[in-house]
């Protein structure tokens, strides 16, 4: 059993239905780059936890959190990356005030999601919040807004696009306008945990449509998650069609490994990520089996995305060193001398230990600006001037 089919047996194990709500529930959230980390109690011990719709279950946790909030194993296991990990539960999860009994929990390594977004955070909150309660998601007031299904309402002009859920996760109806392939129909998830690109797609899909022959695309990262990191092809589509919604230009990732989730038996065509989903005031609510979307701010631009071409990792626990993993053949990053190994330790004259993930991140995604990066390597420090170009 996989990592996509644990939600159902965590399912059967049986939960029991929170209690009814007064009134809706507000909870502040942090953004960390395009991830949203919120604070959630988890039988009693504080979680700082990234809000994914992608995760068909209640929580992924880390092992050792897991221990210190007495997660109870099943005889159940499921497979992730490769590996055999536990499955259970946890008796108490409080969001703000609004809680969950019961929670389904998957024990995972996510050593490789700690060193992108920061070693407090200690997994993921998914499937079981959703399921439970309307979630609208505020990106400009950083809040989360959690809401009884029966009683919820909704009277607003924004726009109603049906999801179906399939393995607990939210899939929509779309096109992709290509340049050559003329228009593509994909069902893709609605993932808040896809960082880094607005569109993902599976190399069942590039493969069936032929996409990499539709343009020249640059070779680079694709995604890491909580496993270890990929590469593909990287384009700009035309456009992307939602229901009666156009987003222009969509940054995509093209899959090329026959492997994973975006592999060659990927369950979906891929991902609409946080890159357009930012951009919109979110309600999910899947006892209607739909998804609300507001549109906020200068829609109609193209999302942007990284300009240096560098793959960053946390270098130690401090937070004081970003180490480079990896460089773009041609990127701003290999124009300026940046090598895989160095460590970048302040930019623009800030040390790294005061820069949060998503500001480092937000700082090198510009087109045309040049940063000063503080480059440790062999012991020396020096600072390397990059001009930042976006390659598409």
């Amino acid at each position: 059993m996989d990592l996509l089919h644990a939600a159902v047996v965590l399912a059967a194990l049986g939960c029991a239905r929170s209690p009814q709500l007064a009134g809706p529930v507000v909870v502040p959230f942090e953004l960390r780059g395009d991830l949203i980390v919120v604070t959630v109690d988890v039988n009693g011990q504080p979680a700082a936890l990234i809000l994914d719709t992608g995760t068909g279950i209640g929580l992924a946790l880390d092992s050792a959190f897991a221990q210190r909030a007495h997660f109870h194993s099943s005889w159940h296991s499921a497979q992730a990356n490769g590996r055999t990990v536990p499955l259970g539960t946890v008796h108490s999860v409080h969001v703000g005030s609004a809680p969950l009994s019961n929670v389904g929990v998957v024990v995972v390594d996510i050593g490789t999601l700690q060193t992108r977004v920061g070693r407090d955070v200690h997994g993921t909150i998914g499937y079981d919040l959703f399921e439970r309660y309307v979630v609208t998601i505020d990106y400009e007031a950083r809040t989360i807004t959690l809401s009884e299904p029966r009683t919820f309402t909704y009277a607003g002009s924004g726009t109603v696009v049906p999801v179906g859920l399939e393995h607990h996760t939210p899939v929509v109806e779309a096109s992709i306008v290509t340049r050559t392939r003329g228009v593509v129909p994909v069902r893709l998830d609605l993932d808040l945990g896809s960082s880094g690109y607005a569109v993902r797609l599976s190399q069942r899909t590039v493969a069936a449509y032929q996409l990499l022959h539709d343009t020249v695309t640059v070779h680079g990262p694709f995604g890491g998650g909580a496993g270890a990191a990929t590469e593909g092809e990287l384009l700009r589509m035309p456009s992307l069609k939602l229901g009666p919604l156009i987003i222009n230009w969509p940054s995509t990732a093209l899959a090329v490994e026959m492997d994973g989730s975006f592999g060659a038996t990927a369950v979906t065509d891929g991902t609409i990520g946080e890159p357009i989903l930012r951009r919109m005031r979110l309600t999910f609510d899947y006892s209607r089996s739909r998804v609300i979307m507001e549109l906020r701010g200068q829609f109609d631009l193209p999302d942007t995305v990284d300009g240096s071409g560098l793959s960053l990792a946390s270098a130690d626990s401090a937070g004081s060193a970003w180490r480079v993993l990896a460089v773009v053949a041609g990127s701003a990053g290999e124009r300026a001398g940046v090598h895989p190994g160095d460590e970048v330790v302040g930019i623009d004259g800030q040390p790294a230990s005061v820069l949060p993930y998503g500001r480092l991140r937000e700082l090198l995604r510009a087109d045309g600006l040049t940063r000063r990066l503080a480059v440790r390597r062999d012991g020396v420090t020096v600072t390397v001037p990059i001009a930042l170009t976006m390659m598409f």
